[in-house]
């Protein structure tokens, strides 16, 4: 197979690339984003009495692995709902911070390979940010994420860092 023209690169230049089950496993983990952190449309804190402040932690763990892959989750949401008057609009402040950590063995990146190697991906983010509730079941949210993301590949590591403003709305009819 010739090399690719630059600018004209598509999926069926990588079509003779055959991935291994394994890293088929860990980029479905990675991209259903259950561990992500930056869930700030949820529902409020339930209050113990109408106006009272309300706090709600929501931790959360999970392990995955299969063969020649593995994956941990950690994270901790907290909502906080200041007092508030009956009048007044319902808001909360919520904030929270996961990571996400995923190994792929060595061989186990590809099907056939020369030279195995093997790789591991984490992603860590954190926010803070204001909730409204909108109407019954609707919610409404924006606030400040930082996503932090680090590779390695055999003997390669880098990083990336992204900041920016998430806004999230959440509703049912």
């Amino acid at each position: 197979m010739a090399p690719p023209e630059i600018g004209r690169i598509s999926a069926a230049d990588f079509a003779d690339i055959r991935v291994s089950d394994a890293s088929r496993a860990v980029a479905a983990a990675v991209v259903s984003g259950e561990a992500r952190a930056a869930r700030f449309t949820t529902a409020p804190p339930a209050r113990s009495a109408p106006g009272a402040a309300a706090v709600r932690v929501s931790p959360r763990a999970t392990v995955q692995s299969g063969p020649a892959w593995s994956g941990e989750t950690l994270g901790l949401q907290l909502s906080y709902a200041p007092p508030t008057g009956p009048n007044d609009p319902k808001w909360w402040i919520v904030g929270g911070a996961g990571r996400e950590s995923y190994a792929v063995a060595a061989g186990g990146l590809r099907e056939f390979t020369v030279a195995p190697v093997s790789a591991s991906t984490t992603v860590g983010d954190s926010h803070l940010g204001v909730a409204m509730e909108l109407g019954d079941h609707a919610y409404a949210s924006v606030g400040y994420v930082r996503e932090v993301r680090k590779f390695t590949l055999g003997t390669q590591d880098w990083e990336e860092e992204e900041h920016y403003l998430g806004v999230g709305l959440q509703a049912r009819w």
